[in-house]
């Protein structure tokens, strides 16, 4: 009798987190609203995704960027994005300054080779007021002679900086040498005579050739409904252009450029090789890849209990003071690589190391390491979506790349879990065994290999 009211009377410790959860996460990401998409009459694409929240971004995001700019346009797309803001044709400069600051809308910008996107913060109340406003900015902009005289100013000192900056330097290089002759080697910015010559004529000349409708996509994420967008695009975006758009072919040449400069105390390097499009299934490889081989400084700790083997092996034999590993991707095609910062006389240690590297992930890569870096993908998925502009980029990246087949975030993280080993090192070897690999390096050069040595290094013989 005792033991049983004791059993009654004393409660029980337990912990909920010792139970499972009733729902997995992917069946909580599926059960979260999905993306509506609506195309109009002239092609101009609107996706909207409903979320909760207290606010909401709205993006024009386009298929427009320094790689569809003929050589003596290079640099205007980044231009226009400096002068998007700042007058209309129907509002002067100072009175839409006023409008956006007493909605308290953030207005933001980017251009890059193949992208370009006009994007602003606001409250779900003021989503009309946004749509308009970008609106009015991307398609009636007035193009004032002062907005381009001002902004030209702001750009040269991007481009000097730019130009002291070996990180960005390497960048562009990278691009120059393995596109060589076709739009994505053009830089972003643009050359200071381009510059020099651009006018308001070029760039309503520029903006009448490039701006069709189908390149255009209205995003909206956040507290937002899909119907009041989609009638406020049709207000909008209702012009038309007769001609069909022109797209730009690419051409990946294996080569190398170098910048030696001595008086740098270090060398910035990066390595890369031709990988698949965006479209293309394998890019997820890819991006797995490089999650595998990540990054590393000197700032960390581990040396030969680092889990990655190119930091444990570049931390113990010094052969770079940092490392970092990327996969920049178009709709025809990527580069796949590795940028590290050396010293002279460990370039060669280090080139032959990273080779070794990337040549054993298509072969002795193990189930430990795989299934580290799935984790990683998945929370880099994740944590780029995890905001209203993320989510609004992402879903604009899909649409004007894959049309209205996106593949859900579920899908996605489903499908890295799928992966197999085999199937992994088989897509790698396709990738990087016996390929030409691209160099560009800036600073002390005199230490690294010769590109046909290095070439030389991606393969092993195999009995």
């Amino acid at each position: 009798m005792q033991r049983l009211l004791r059993h009654h009377l004393i409660p029980t410790l337990s912990f909920t987190r010792q139970y499972r959860y009733p729902t997995t996460f992917l069946q909580y990401l599926r059960n979260q609203p999905k993306p509506q998409h609506t195309q109009l009459l002239n092609g101009v694409n609107v996706v909207t995704l409903q979320t909760e929240g207290c606010k909401a971004c709205v993006g024009i995001f386009a298929d427009i960027g320094s790689r569809y700019e003929l050589e003596f346009e290079n640099g205007i797309a980044h231009l226009f994005e400096h002068i998007v803001f700042k007058t209309t044709k129907c509002t002067s400069r100072v009175n839409l300054r006023r409008k956006i600051n007493a909605l308290g809308i953030k207005l933001h910008a980017f251009t890059t080779r193949e992208m370009v996107g006009y994007y602003a913060y606001c409250l779900p109340e003021n989503v009309g007021d946004a749509v308009t406003i970008l609106s009015e900015c991307v398609i009636n902009n007035a193009l004032a002679d002062n907005d381009i005289c001002c902004e030209k100013l702001t750009i040269y000192e991007e481009i000097i900086k730019q130009d002291t900056d070996p990180k960005s330097l390497v960048f562009d290089y990278l691009h120059s040498t393995a596109f060589q002759g076709t739009g994505l080697a053009n830089t972003v910015l643009g050359t200071t005579r381009n510059l020099y010559n651009i006018d308001r004529a070029l760039t309503s000349q520029y903006l009448l050739r490039i701006m069709h409708p189908c390149r255009f996509c209205l995003c909206a994420v956040g507290a937002v409904c899909h119907e009041p967008i989609v009638q406020l695009a049709s207000n909008f975006f209702c012009w038309s252009v007769p001609s069909t758009c022109t797209e730009t072919l690419y051409r990946y040449t294996g080569s190398d450029v170098r910048y030696r400069n001595d008086a740098m105390p270090k060398a910035y390097v990066a390595y890369a090789l031709e990988g698949p499009a965006f479209t293309n299934i394998d890019t997820v490889f890819m991006d797995l890849a490089a999650t595998l081989i990540g990054g590393w400084d000197k700032t960390q700790v581990g040396d030969q209990n680092h889990g990655v083997s190119v930091a444990r092996r570049a931390s113990l034999g010094d052969f770079c003071d940092s490392y970092k590993s990327f996969n920049i991707k178009y709709k025809d095609t990527s580069l796949w690589g590795v940028q590290f910062i050396s010293s002279t006389l460990q370039l060669e240690d280090m080139i032959y190391t990273l080779q070794d590297s990337l040549l054993g992930i298509c072969t002795i890569v193990t189930e430990g390491e795989l299934e580290r870096a799935k984790e990683q993908l998945k929370s880099k998925i994740l944590y780029e979506n995890a905001t209203c502009y993320g989510a609004a980029k992402d879903l604009a990246t899909h649409m004007l790349y894959k049309g209205c087949h996106w593949q859900a975030i579920p899908d996605r993280l489903e499908f890295i879990d799928k992966i197999s080993m085999e199937d992994f090192k088989s897509t790698l070897y396709d990738y990087i065994y016996n390929k030409c690999p691209v160099i560009s390096a800036v600073g002390p050069t005199e230490g690294l290999p010769d590109y046909t040595r290095i070439r030389g290094g991606q393969y092993w013989l195999r009995l």
